[in-house]
């Protein structure tokens, strides 16, 4: 279990900070869901969770749901900082 928490840490790293140039943050908050780099970023950790969960297939599910959920957060925080630029 906790390989597995490690896991994901590693693939949240590497798709926040290690594979995220700096344009596609500034594209991601100034177009949110239009900008094709937020889609771009949600393969990078589709990617980077099949890669360290060897694509096992009892994964699917979740993987699907983590990087769903990460794309979400991203609009929300995104949202909760476009309010405070205001």
């Amino acid at each position: 279990m906790i390989a597995f928490v490690i896991k994901l840490l590693i693939a949240h790293v590497i798709g926040d900070f290690v594979l995220q140039p700096n344009s596609w943050v500034v594209a991601k908050k100034s177009k949110m869901y239009k900008s094709k780099y937020f889609y771009l970023h949600g393969l990078v950790h589709l990617i980077a969770l099949m890669v360290l969960l060897r694509n096992d297939k009892s994964y699917w599910l979740s993987i699907g749901i983590i990087v769903v959920s990460h794309l979400i957060i991203d609009l929300i925080k995104g949202s909760f900082e476009e309010k405070n630029e205001s």
